[in-house]
């Protein structure tokens, strides 16, 4: 989606929306990846609620990942929320 993170997601048969984040040891030292996935989480829970209730995301980095902030991953995560809105209800 972002020009700093990549977001996969199905809709399942779930009642509540999952996160998954993937982010290998190639991306980096430790602190890095962890901040890589404390931010991602953060936005998360500010969007969740925004989400369809049958979606499962899972958040791959891209390059620059480093300097991702709280909201670039939100306006991401809203925009998935159209699109399925879209997708699922024909908007």
């Amino acid at each position: 989606m972002g020009s700093k993170i990549i977001i996969f997601y199905r809709l399942a048969q779930s009642s509540n929306p999952k996160l998954g984040i993937t982010i290998t040891k190639k991306w980096g030292k430790a602190y890095r990846r962890n901040r890589f996935k404390r931010v991602v989480r953060e936005a998360y829970r500010h969007e969740s609620l925004k989400l369809p209730p049958n979606i499962e995301l899972n958040v791959h980095p891209r390059k620059h990942y480093e300097k991702l902030l709280p909201k670039e991953v939100q306006l991401d995560l809203r925009m998935l929320a159209t699109i399925c809105d879209r997708k699922c209800f024909g908007i």
